[in-house]
């Protein structure tokens, strides 16, 4: 036994050894187990803390980012109201005046204005490209803006994108998405900006009721089959309508009681217009400035036609001209197109078998006359251009001047104070401005152009045919009879018609002379209000990539 004991000794140094192994094995196991959970709790960790940073990043960059939005929304502001201001002095400013500016062109401006901003904004953004949140945390922003079509809703969009990193090693990445829609109102077209919308049946000055015919300070007397097709306007007269006399349209006066009829009439009668027909024709409608700066330009010189055995003189030695016989030149032409836009002359005489052509080329010509004497004979315009008569006196004025032509090429003004007679020779494609004096047109005598007068009667008959025309004579009495027709618009003190005349109301064709009308002033597009200057913006919920 003794023996036997003797050979086990060794065995517990090797079982214990072999413990130790095992023991070793297994907690080297548990390090490295426990290793692993370190190292994958601190990789969770830092995830997490990247993303915190990411999302702290989109935080601090829509701070920014909402702050240049309220710049940008401050400074549209103040360019789109600086725009309206400079726009409506320079619309008013222009002569012929500009249209009143409209809401479409102030909404496409305030459009182009914010493009203009956010277009900036997306090539230079004024924002932080990386934020250090501590040491080693950094996130790192980008931006893109993208700006609305065109013929879209003005709809800006701003995506964030904010990257999360410590020490460069572990990143994550967020987006979100910011909507801005600028509501700033603007006026509708008319709007004044006051609110109040009141009217009163007030005219602009210088406007021309839309519908009127007639409008007129005194009486209106229509008798033995006349007719006045249009609205009629009455300051403080009577309307009186005898004779089967006719009116199809309102009638504008202060009191019903004054319309007298000895027949049965359907007629509407609306409140009196607040509008002065005198208005119709300033003190300064005739240019006497033309006619006084004309005294300082000398009288054409003398021009002779035909060869040294037959010579005329168009224009003498004494500045009169006188029109060639057909006979002598079928083809003459008074050549103003070139040189000089004024020419003056003492007498232009025009007789009978006299025609001939004034070729104005593309620009507006000026002739000054003492005397015009036009006895039957024709006179044409060649060109584009615009031809301006001042006739101190006018003597005779028979026969066609323009016939057929633009009548908008031709004005003719009158400075004397004789009567103005017209025949039915007498055809003008053109405009009578007349100063004081007094009118007759008959027998079919035809302007198709406008009258404008400052004398105290003008008499229409025997047939006379207008074509859409301006009739602006406030301080006369108009006599219209014998078949006398207007179309058009006639602004007088009184109208007198009868014998189966009419009145029409038309769209006059040919613009009126500078200085007539006084030009209406173009009222002001208001600004918009500040209170109103709104960016409306939504945020789309933060996504990560």
């Amino acid at each position: 036994m003794s023996k036997q004991i003797k050979n086990q000794r060794g065995s517990a140094l090797a079982f214990a050894l072999f413990l130790v192994v095992i023991i070793s094995i297994l907690g080297i196991s548990l390090l490295s187990v426990s290793s692993n959970s370190l190292k994958q709790v601190d990789y969770e960790r830092k995830d997490q803390a990247v993303f915190y940073i990411a999302e702290a990043g989109m935080s601090l960059a829509k701070l920014e980012v909402k702050k240049e939005l309220s710049e940008i929304q401050s400074r549209s502001y103040q360019q789109i109201t600086k725009w309206i201001d400079s726009e409506n002095t320079r619309r008013k400013s222009t002569r012929p005046q500009l249209p009143r500016l409209k809401k479409a062109e102030a909404e496409a401006e305030y459009r182009r204005i914010l493009n203009s901003e956010f277009k900036a904004f997306k090539n230079a953004p004024s924002i932080l490209e990386s934020h250090a949140i501590s040491t080693g945390k950094v996130a790192s922003i980008t931006l893109d803006t993208e700006l609305p079509a065109d013929g879209t809703p003005l709809l800006y969009r701003i995506n964030i994108v904010s990257k999360g990193s410590i020490e460069g090693s572990k990143e994550r990445e967020v987006t979100q998405e910011i909507e801005i829609e600028p509501r700033l109102p603007f006026s509708e077209d008319g709007e004044s900006g006051d609110g109040t919308g009141e009217n009163n049946n007030e005219q602009p000055p210088g406007s021309f009721p839309d519908g009127y015919a007639s409008i007129v300070s005194g009486n209106i007397s229509i008798t033995e089959g006349g007719s006045v097709t249009g609205n009629v306007s009455l300051q403080n007269g009577t309307f009186t309508l005898k004779g089967g006399a006719k009116v199809n349209g309102d009638i504008s006066l202060e009191n019903p009681n004054n319309i007298i009829a000895d027949h049965w009439l359907s007629y509407t009668t609306v409140p009196k217009l607040n509008i002065d027909p005198k208005s119709y024709l300033p003190p300064t409608f005739f240019p006497d400035d033309k006619f006084l700066a004309a005294n300082n330009i000398s009288y054409a010189s003398k021009q002779t036609i035909g060869d040294q055995w037959n010579p005329y003189d168009v224009i003498d030695n004494q500045g009169n001209y006188n029109a060639p016989h057909t006979w002598r030149d079928p083809k003459y032409t008074l050549n103003l197109s070139t040189g000089s836009s004024s020419i003056k002359f003492r007498n232009f005489t025009v007789d009978t078998g006299n025609d001939f052509t004034i070729d104005v080329g593309d620009k507006e010509v000026d002739i000054y006359i003492d005397n015009l004497n036009i006895k039957n004979g024709k006179i044409f315009i060649k060109g584009n251009g615009k031809l301006n008569i001042y006739a101190k006196n006018i003597t005779n004025f028979i026969g066609p001047f323009n016939q057929n032509g633009n009548p908008s090429q031709l004005n003719i003004y009158h400075q004397g104070s004789s009567t103005i007679n017209l025949n039915a020779n007498s055809k003008i494609a053109g405009s009578i401005i007349n100063k004081s004096s007094n009118m007759v047109l008959t027998s079919g005598a035809a302007i198709y152009g406008n009258i404008i007068s400052g004398g105290r009667s003008i008499e229409i008959s025997g047939g006379m045919q207008t074509n859409g025309q301006y009739i602006i004579a406030p301080n006369a009495t108009i006599n219209l009879k014998g078949g006398g027709h207007i179309t058009g618009i006639v602004v007088a003190n009184n109208i007198s018609s009868s014998g189966g005349t009419s009145i029409t109301y038309g769209g006059p064709a040919t613009p009126l002379p500078p200085g007539v009308v006084p030009e209406t002033e173009t009222s002001d597009y208001p600004t918009p209000n500040v209170k109103d200057n709104l960016f409306w913006t939504e945020e789309t919920s933060m996504i990560e990539n």
